[in-house]
């Protein structure tokens, strides 16, 4: 059988199985399940494991498109189990189309699906990485533009390049005047993300941060805490729910001169960030950090060679 069926969390997960190619009949079965479970629970979550999977027959793909259309907005979280590329690509397709939080896993990450399906919401940290400062700037207005509360964002990035040194940043109103080779990016969004400051990390160079990363770090400075030897801005990272490998990753990117745009928020909440950015502001990669229970860092006297140190700030 092309479909199988599975109800978990008494009917509030719905697993469905497709293997080899779906028909028009196989709907049959399938619609009828999901909108009496829909009708019971409300939002449903949903696993959609592809095994072995080659695609939709014509009449399959009409009745896939009507079922979209019907029911994308019933679905809480999608679980996305695939085997290739393109079934990567189609999860990552279809989530501007939908309000679900949609995740993409690999078949010996089934496990892990499952228990993000079963999860209960919670505060998480999205990262969006954008390759130069037009882009950067472009995701923050459009953000803004279709109503999302700004002080939930941050963004992180180099403030110039070699050739062209920083002096100092002053505020003037809302706007912050600079030196320097971005200082009219910084200022158009010094007002618009809420606080910010221009620190010189070693290892990364100067760096302007907007937005409540800003506490993070400064705490990080104050308390002289860092994280298995992070830098400053690796233990703000690190303090909001994003591993240590990622906070790695990120640092470089950001000595690339690319830059990160950081939200926090609920899982859902993240979801309608993504999708409203994939539809405008294409970003190079975005991805979701669920808070876990960390054990408290070791305080040092000192870090020497990772400590940030604060030129200007505004808050």
């Amino acid at each position: 059988m092309p479909v199988e069926l599975k109800e978990q969390s008494s009917g509030r997960i719905l697993e469905v199985r497709a293997t080899g190619k779906l028909a028009a009949c196989d709907y049959v079965e399938l619609v009828p399940a999901f909108e009496r479970l829909k009708k019971q629970h409300g939002k449903l979550r949903v696993l959609f494991e592809l095994h072995d999977f080659h695609g939709w027959t014509v009449g399959s793909l009409w009745e896939d498109l009507k079922f979209e259309e019907k029911h994308f907005s019933d679905i809480e979280r999608l679980a996305i189990i695939g085997e290739s590329k393109w079934q990567e690509g189609m999860a990552k397709f279809c989530k501007p189309f939908t309000t679900a939080h949609v995740r993409y896993f690999k078949p010996e990450q089934a496990e892990a699906a499952r228990e993000w399906l079963a999860f209960h919401s919670q505060h998480s940290t999205g990262v969006a990485v954008f390759k130069n400062h037009d882009e950067a700037e472009a995701a923050v207005k459009g953000l803004q533009q279709t109503g999302f509360d700004l002080k939930q964002f941050s963004l992180v990035g180099q403030d110039f390049h070699s050739e062209n040194h920083v002096v100092g940043y002053y505020n003037t109103g809302d706007r912050m005047k600079a030196w320097g080779k971005l200082g009219a990016f910084w200022g158009g969004l010094w007002g618009l993300l809420f606080g910010a400051a221009f620190f010189f990390i070693p290892g990364i160079g100067p760096v302007v941060i907007a937005g409540p990363l800003v506490t993070s770090f400064v705490a990080a400075l104050e308390g002289a805490v860092f994280f298995g030897g992070l830098s400053a801005l690796g233990a703000a990272l690190f303090s909001v729910g994003i591993p240590r490998n990622s906070v790695l990753r990120y640092e470089t990117q950001l000595k690339s001169g690319s830059f990160l745009l950081v939200a926090q928020g609920t899982d859902e909440e993240l979801q309608r960030i993504e999708n409203q950015m994939l539809k405008t502001n294409q970003p190079q990669s975005f991805e979701v950090h669920q808070r876990a229970a960390a054990s408290a860092p070791a305080k040092l006297d000192r870090a020497p060679g990772v400590a940030g140190v604060a030129v200007g700030s505004s808050f």
